[in-house]
């Protein structure tokens, strides 16, 4: 039976803008179209848009995906097994490369938050306000290819510590006014729920390795 864009992703659980999209970029093809001009997707296409659904909750990239959906069509899962394989493999040492470079970062901010690492300059320095002045230049954590996508700056910018004088009565005694807000740590948990959904998706791989083992 066939089925329309609407009714193929409510089925596979997906969008109907991801579904047109894969559509697009050739990941699925439509077997027919009807009188009306819809778009019609038999059971194989059904079963394209799940194995790729499925793949994307891995963190595999469309170009992955591609290679795989690939091998399939040629009815080599002999083929697909060891390259999900590897794919996954690359995909956990990707991983536990950014949970290091998080938990740097995670330190750094706790650093300064404590004292150590921070210091009020506002009383040497003559053009601003100096309160980050013991901030080391900032090191930009990536985030994995395929998630979420990538980190950009701004993000960083809200995990940086600032001075949040008029979060206090008496002020942090910096001399500033307060606007420069320079002890609001409010955002300093961003690199730990960056930790949680790394290791997260760490798991979902290995369980999925172990699958592979086991099949």
């Amino acid at each position: 039976m066939e089925h329309t864009v609407k009714q193929v992703a409510s089925r596979v659980g997906l969008p109907e803008g991801t579904v047109r999209y894969y559509d697009r970029i050739g990941l699925v093809t439509p077997d027919a179209r009807s009188s009306a001009g819809y778009r019609l997707y038999g059971p194989e296409e059904e079963g394209k848009l799940r194995f790729v659904r499925q793949a994307k909750s891995l963190g595999l990239s469309l170009d992955d995906i591609r290679g795989l959906i690939a091998a399939a069509e040629r009815g080599c899962c002999g083929e697909v097994i060891p390259e999900l394989d590897r794919l996954l493999n690359d995909k956990l040492a990707e991983i536990d490369a950014q949970l290091a470079e998080l938990a740097a970062f995670r330190a750094r901010l706790v650093t300064f938050r404590t004292g150590e690492g921070a210091g009020c300059g506002c009383r040497r320095h003559g053009a601003f306000c100096g309160c980050l002045d013991g901030a080391s230049s900032p090191v930009e954590p990536t985030v994995m290819k395929g998630r979420t996508t990538e980190m950009h700056q701004s993000k960083e910018l809200d995990m940086v510590n600032t001075c949040g004088c008029a979060s206090s009565a008496g002020g942090c005694g910096c001399g500033c006014d307060g606007s420069c807000g320079c002890g609001d740590t409010s955002q300093a948990t961003s690199a730990e729920e960056q930790i949680a959904e790394l290791e997260q998706a760490k798991r979902d791989i290995d369980q999925r390795l172990v699958e592979l083992q086991r099949s």
